[in-house]
């Protein structure tokens, strides 16, 4: 599928009102960055320049259509889980205050780089929704809505996608929980392999000694901090495998995609759980 990549760097760059961008120093190499759109600058099916909000023409060079958005909103799509969680991410994309999320920084820094980020991207939203200029700038980051989107691991074996249980913790942090959590996963599943075929010969398996399906509930291993607290408060969160060479490392995980819907109560409850469990040093700056 293509992806407009240049479009969606063009939007980082003229969105200078929201969002941040972390560097090793003045004019160095970027290392993190955090931005957040509104979707209703996802252009139109077969419109590549028109915006499917009314106020899209019309709309300053920051707020035009970003054929990237389209792009993205059409691939995830396709790795939906389930009917049903395709028509959740397509009718809350669809919303007029929903915003995207957008955050990426390297694995090695340390998590106390991400509450920061986080209350500075609320922040600068509600400035935004007080202080832009035009009717489209406020509008355009009033959010109701917040899809966050992020990578996380599953357990090798486990389905092509699947919808997070949220009514019970889903997984730990840490490759090496993922790596032992699969361990005992494959082991139990070779143990059960192993009896049912033993049963088979005996003539008292009916499954013919296969191994059972894959749990459609896999506990997921996330890579960043701050994803296992927006889980907790969201609304609804689904993810899909992507190919990798971890697949035939035989490590015992695969990576993921994640996708969370947050309103925006879930999104602040996200982040103060966040803040309690690795500490915010700018809390308190935004009066809050």
């Amino acid at each position: 599928m293509p992806f407009d990549v240049s479009s969606l760097a063009s939007a980082l760059v003229s969105q200078s009102r929201v969002g941040t961008v972390v560097k090793t120093e003045a004019g160095g190499d970027p290392i993190a960055l955090i931005t957040v759109f509104n979707t209703d600058r996802t252009p139109a099916e077969g419109e590549g320049g028109s915006g499917k909000g009314a106020a899209a023409a019309a709309a300053p060079p920051a707020y035009l259509p970003i054929p990237a958005l389209a792009h993205l909103r059409s691939h995830l799509a396709a790795h939906a889980p389930s009917p049903s969680a395709r028509a959740s991410l397509l009718s809350t994309w669809a919303g007029p205050r929903t915003g995207l999320i957008l955050a990426e920084r390297l694995l090695n820094l340390p998590p106390q780089v991400a509450p920061p980020l986080h209350q500075a991207l609320a922040m600068e939203a509600g400035w935004a929704v007080a202080d832009e200029p035009t009717p489209v700038g406020r509008a355009s980051f009033d959010f109701d809505t917040l899809l966050y989107l992020s990578r996380a691991f599953v357990e090798a074996g486990s389905a092509e996608a699947g919808e997070v249980d949220l009514g019970r913790k889903a997984g730990k942090e840490g490759k090496a929980a993922a790596a032992a959590a699969a361990a005992a996963a494959a082991a139990a599943a070779a143990a059960a392999k192993g009896k049912g075929k033993a049963s088979a010969r005996a003539g008292g398996d009916e499954e013919g000694g296969k191994a059972p399906p894959p749990s459609p509930h896999p506990p997921l291993v996330y890579a960043r901090p701050e994803d296992e607290h927006f889980v907790a408060a969201a609304r609804w969160a689904w993810w899909f495998r992507v190919p990798s060479r971890a697949d035939r490392a035989g490590d015992g995980v695969t990576p993921a995609r994640l996708v969370v819907c947050l309103d925006r109560a879930g999104w602040d409850a996200g982040r103060a759980g966040l803040d309690g469990a690795v500490g915010n040093v700018a809390a308190g700056l935004d009066g809050e």
